[in-house]
């Protein structure tokens, strides 16, 4: 049998602690299944989709820095990293004025298992869902299939940063930087400190993102993520998130300084967001555990989750294929 060793950690405090992840029932979904079947309409309310890039390359094409004949079409696209975190859940017990909390972690080993599980169902819809627009999805193995590309890809997370506005609003578990709680990767893979989520609602990710694709010989990259957390008698998904960032082909030449975003507008020259699509704020079960073993999954229908949420963030590809700038729209 499968072990998903517990480390129990405890901690005496004054007072009850409160959870981390707040799932309010009107927002959580009984199973996999139940999202797989999902009514087109009821999938599109559920679903998070955004092209943040649209405002950078509106941004950049109206002070010249980029021609609107010269927007992305990405074509080959690199799997980065698919990335879990698992939160964990906690138990109290108060006597007297002390309170025991009991928080359960999942095992390094465990963690592994299960991104390697996720990433099973995962891959094939992911890939059938790029390939339906014309853009191949490769996994690190096929991109990065030359010693200098491997070195690159394997050592350049330092170089991904977040802007600072950024990294105030979102957690440590986000962003990556200030935890112990690195996400885990399958393997043949390696960690990237952003997220998907947090690379939608940033300018200095997606553009470390984009110059990255460029040395790797990508017209981007994709950067997956999932949230889940650990309970004494389970663990539950509560995110999935699938981003897109790569690089622009701006005008070298071209200066944009003094003027107000001028520092942002010069970052955004690095890259842009393509595309985001995630399911968040769930608290469904998938892994059954008795006495930290492994007993049973309830994955059946991610492969169709996957899907949708794939084709949902390759509509965005195809907006982004098809972006012209507002003067342009309007003489139409």
């Amino acid at each position: 049998m499968i072990h998903f060793n517990f480390k129990l950690r405890y901690l005496l405090v004054a007072s009850t602690l409160s959870c981390m992840l707040f799932i309010s029932p009107a927002q959580a979904q009984k199973s996999i299944k139940d999202i797989a079947e999902m009514k087109d309409k009821q999938w599109g309310k559920f679903v998070k989709t955004s092209f943040t890039g649209a405002y950078w390359l509106e941004g950049l094409t109206s002070v010249g820095l980029l021609d609107a004949d010269k927007t992305p079409q990405p074509k080959k696209i690199g799997l980065l990293t698919m990335q879990l975190y698992t939160a964990s859940a906690s138990t109290s017990n108060t006597a007297g004025n002390w309170t025991t909390t009991t928080y359960f972690t999942t095992s390094e080993e465990g963690s592994k298992l299960l991104i390697e599980n996720l990433k099973e169902y995962m891959l094939p819809a992911m890939k059938q869902a790029f390939n339906e627009v014309d853009i191949q999805l490769l996994e690190p193995a096929e991109f990065a299939d030359t010693p200098e590309k491997k070195e690159i890809y394997m050592n350049s997370r330092d170089e991904i940063e977040t802007g600072g506005f950024t990294q105030m609003i979102t957690s440590s578990l986000e962003n990556g930087k200030e935890t112990n709680f690195a996400g885990t990767v399958p393997e043949g893979y390696t960690w990237y400190p952003v997220t998907a989520g947090v690379l939608d609602v940033d300018v200095k990710g997606p553009s470390g993102y984009g110059e990255l694709a460029e040395k790797l010989g990508l017209d981007g990259v994709l950067v997956v993520t999932i949230l889940t957390t650990t309970h004494r008698k389970y663990i539950s998904l509560n995110k999935v998130e699938m981003g897109v960032a790569g690089p622009i082909n701006d005008n070298p030449e071209a200066e944009y300084n003094g003027r107000i975003n001028s520092k942002s507008m010069n970052t955004a020259r690095g890259g842009v967001m393509y595309g985001y699509a995630g399911i968040e704020r769930m608290e469904i079960p998938i892994i059954e555990l008795k006495r930290g073993e492994f007993q049973a999954h309830y994955l059946e229908g991610f492969d169709v989750v996957s899907s949708r949420l794939s084709k949902t963030l390759t509509e965005r590809l195809v907006e982004l294929r098809n972006w012209q700038p507002k003067k342009a729209r309007k003489k139409k």
